[in-house]
């Protein structure tokens, strides 16, 4: 899946999180529904302003908005979780590996 399909994936999971319709975020963001669906389906990028809509309409930061390697079903997710262990303290190592623990099995 290539990087605009990814970060129309994520509009679409910001926008459905905060319960929102095409059409409500598309006039939140001054532009046509037609176009949030192709944002949301990868056909195009967001212009800048489409982009500073978005930022200010989900209250996130330009990190949070482009945080899309969940979506990718290529993702390795051990890796993802090694380098995110990395500055962790070893009290909170420790509640993790519990957590995980108990998904495993």
């Amino acid at each position: 899946m290539d990087r605009k399909e990814l970060l129309g994936k994520r509009i679409k999971e910001l926008r459905k999180q905060k319960d929102f319709t095409q059409e409500y975020l598309a006039e939140k963001l001054k532009i046509e529904p037609r176009q949030l669906s192709k944002l949301e389906t990868g056909k195009h990028y967001p212009s800048f302003e489409t982009v500073l809509g978005l930022l200010e309409t989900f209250n996130i930061t330009f990190e949070e908005l482009i945080s899309y390697e969940h979506l990718n079903q290529q993702t390795d997710f051990k890796k993802l979780i090694a380098k995110d262990m990395q500055d962790v303290s070893d009290e909170k190592a420790s509640q993790i590996y519990k957590v995980i623990r108990c998904l495993i099995n």
